[in-house]
């Protein structure tokens, strides 16, 4: 009864942390991307999007976007996207840094979901969890990038 009167709004932010866990999954062991800070025992990463996602709602769940921050470089420093940026290229390599800043632009095109199709990503977005959770491995940069894709694709949003 109660998420039948929820806004579109409330049903984005309810998926939003379930692709934060995918990304933080895909990324377990990985240091902040913008400073290179590790993560000790209970210090929280967050998912740093490499776009705001406030002026433009098509990449708040893309993967491609989405990589570990500590508090400091997500809040504090507004994402440090030149760090974020140098992250990318030392970690990915300049090809996949290119295109996390150029190439999805051109690749994705704007996105507006229905409620629908939040509900349907939530879904398969639990699904992912649980496959990565069973796994429970740390990944080679290229298979974080693989990942992305699959993911990406698997939950429907990006195809």
């Amino acid at each position: 009864m109660k998420e039948s009167g929820m806004s579109h709004d409330k049903w984005q932010a309810k998926l939003q942390p379930f692709i934060n866990k995918i990304a933080r999954l895909i990324s377990k062991g990985q240091p902040c991307i913008s400073c290179g800070n590790t993560f000790s025992k209970g210090q929280r990463m967050y998912g740093g999007h490499r776009f705001s996602t406030g002026s433009n709602n098509t990449w708040r769940f893309n993967l491609h976007c989405i990589f570990p921050q500590d508090y400091n470089c997500n809040s504090g420093q507004s994402g440090q996207i030149d760090g974020y940026d140098k992250g990318l290229e030392q970690t990915y390599g300049k090809e996949y840094a290119e295109y996390v800043k150029f190439g999805m632009k051109r690749e994705y095109p704007i996105i507006k979901l229905t409620i629908d199709e939040i509900k349907e990503a939530i879904v398969k977005a639990k699904e992912v969890i649980k496959e990565l959770e069973t796994l429970d491995k740390v990944y080679t940069p290229q298979e974080r990038i693989e990942l992305r894709h699959k993911y990406n694709k698997q939950i429907g949003i990006y195809l």
